[in-house]
């Protein structure tokens, strides 16, 4: 497995997200569509370099997503 983090400047998050999901998930999706509002981190092979990352980003509101790894 491999993992993303998804880094949300407007709502002040990151998001860590399944790679065989993120594409298909809702969430996913709705973060994709336009990149002045964040950015993608990785993949990362192990849920703990993604948690680092997604820490590291100083983000408020730091955690997995629901829908892919709920």
């Amino acid at each position: 497995m491999e993992y993303y983090v998804n880094e949300d400047y407007w709502e002040n998050e990151a998001i860590i997200h399944l790679n065989t999901n993120w594409r298909t998930c809702p969430s996913a999706r709705i973060r994709e569509k336009d990149p002045k509002n964040g950015k993608w981190h990785g993949p990362y092979k192990r849920r703990d370099d993604a948690w680092s990352v997604a820490k590291a980003t100083g983000r408020r509101d730091v955690r997995e997503c629901k829908r892919c790894l709920g």
